[in-house]
């Protein structure tokens, strides 16, 4: 019996046959058993573990497919869209074509346009030049008779004489008005019952002719664009009126008591300066002013002002300055 026979034989009788050594191959059996068990063990393991990376890769593929056809569609849609457009850009370009004709036909008309209103304006100004000499024709034998025309002027300058007659009209002045002597009137603080008042409601302006001894006031010339500085006379003249009693500067001009004079309370202070016009100035003080009159040093030179002198000078409570522009004026005291 061989030794292969021994497996079909039960495990007793196999036991007592020497040549089927049922113990050694019982053990070698079983060790190919476990190892075949690992080895199916291992295969399924891999097996699950490549199903699974099956399936993800299915997956993905799944993704990458969708991806890809989306793609796909977006290439077909843009596809589309850039027919269109270049559609649109061949109908643009023969649209542009069609407009560039059009220009080069229409450029010679203008050009012909151009040259008629050329000469249309040429002869305009020719005429315009014609029309404005005739004016100074019809109006050459008053000139020279030295008379008063405005024919000589174009329609279109009349109205601007017109309106710089009306504007300056008033302002011209006239042969029989009579002539007023202006003054500028200065108020100055003076001492009162140990009080420092100063005159309100005094016209800044005064003027009176002798003649009739009738007066007319300007309380505020720049309202009405009078600068007496530089015009001869107003268009806005205030009512011209005789001196009387009635105004403060009336009691003042005919040396009557002060009773319709309104004044002001000032802070009081040891001296008073008012500049009346240029470099002639008013002193004001309750008592005689004490001052020193010196050179300018810039107006002197360094052995000059080495041997200067000052000049002392006692003005009274109220006075007339005349400061030069080589000197000034120092006040010492109040004596």
């Amino acid at each position: 019996m061989t030794k292969y026979l021994c497996q079909f034989l039960p495990l007793s009788a196999a036991e007592n046959i020497p040549s089927c050594n049922i113990t050694t191959k019982k053990g070698v059996n079983a060790s190919l058993t476990i190892v075949s068990v690992a080895i199916g063990a291992a295969s399924l393991a891999m097996s699950m573990a490549n199903s699974v990376q099956i399936g993800n890769l299915q997956h993905q593929v799944a993704v990458v497919e969708s991806a890809l056809s989306r793609f796909s569609r977006n290439v077909e849609i843009h596809g589309a869209q850039l027919s269109k457009l270049t559609l649109k850009h061949i109908q643009l370009t023969e649209e542009l074509e069609i407009t560039q004709q059009a220009l080069d036909d229409i450029i010679p008309v203008l050009d012909k346009h151009s040259e008629a209103i050329t000469i249309l304006k040429t002869g305009f100004e020719r005429l315009q030049f014609e029309l404005r000499h005739s004016f100074l024709y019809l109006a050459i034998t008053q000139i020279c008779n030295n008379e008063l025309t405005l024919d000589f002027l174009s329609p279109e300058d009349i109205h601007n004489v017109v309106y710089n007659v009306i504007k300056f009209f008033f302002a011209v002045p006239r042969q029989e008005q009579r002539p007023y002597y202006t003054y500028k009137l200065l108020t100055i603080p003076f001492f009162h019952e140990n009080e420092t008042i100063e005159l309100t409601r005094i016209p800044r302006y005064w003027a009176i002719n002798q003649v009739d001894n009738t007066t007319i006031e300007w309380h505020h010339p720049e309202e009405s664009g009078c600068d007496l500085r530089l015009m001869t006379s107003c268009r806005d003249t205030p009512p011209i009126r005789t001196i009387s009693k009635d105004t403060c500067l009336d009691e003042i001009i005919a040396k009557l008591p002060l009773s319709r004079c309104q004044t002001t309370s000032i802070p009081a202070a040891k001296y008073f300066l008012r500049q009346l016009r240029d470099n002639f100035w008013i002193t004001l003080s309750p008592k005689s002013l004490h001052c020193v009159k010196t050179p300018r040093s810039d107006y002197l030179s360094g052995m000059q002002q080495t041997w200067n002198m000052n000049e002392e000078i006692i003005h009274p409570s109220v006075s007339l300055v005349n400061v030069t522009q080589i000197t000034q004026l120092r006040v010492l005291a109040s004596l």
